[in-house]
């Protein structure tokens, strides 16, 4: 987790199985523009070739009484997490993406070969994504003039693979 105030725990309200990851986070009131946004990071284990796979999916539950931010985010990082390294990234840039849909879960499904590259620039390619140790996901706003806190269940982070045909 690296917000300046936020809590991580498990949580019985699991899409499947028995638990789920909770992420409370709070931005509070600044102008300074490196605390505009808050992420937690999925640590792989060692640093994964995620190159054949098609698809990233994610349930999202986001409570009632979130306030509305600018971006929900995946950024993809090498072993190192300085944010250079950040391969590629997808987003919900829209104001009720930590907000809707309420009290319910979603999916979030993320067609790798529509990664953006570092920062939103250009496409990510296959090749950025061969050597992934470090998926985060955040939120944020430009806009911090009042304090924004929220809080949202993830579960169930799966890499699909698209099957294939073999045409007989």
């Amino acid at each position: 987790y690296n917000g300046l105030h936020g809590n991580i725990s498990k949580t019985t309200n699991a899409y499947a199985g028995t638990g789920a990851l909770r992420w409370e986070y709070e931005l509070p009131a600044t102008t300074d523009p490196n605390q505009f946004y808050t992420s937690i990071r999925f640590d792989l284990g060692e640093t994964k070739d995620l190159s054949s796979y098609d698809k990233l999916s994610l349930r999202l539950y986001r409570h009632a009484g979130n306030f509305p931010q600018d971006l929900l985010y995946l950024k993809f990082y090498t072993a190192n997490l300085a944010d250079p390294n950040v391969k590629a990234e997808a987003w919900i840039d829209r104001a009720d993406c930590v907000v809707e849909p309420s009290e319910e879960w979603s999916e979030w499904q993320i067609e790798l070969s529509d990664l953006r590259g570092y920062q939103g620039q250009g496409t990510a390619s296959q090749e950025d994504l061969t050597d992934i140790r470090y998926i985060l996901i955040g939120t944020g706003t430009s806009n911090l003039t009042g304090a924004k806190l929220g809080t949202i269940d993830i579960d169930e982070l799966t890499l699909i693979k698209n099957p294939t045909c073999s045409g007989r």
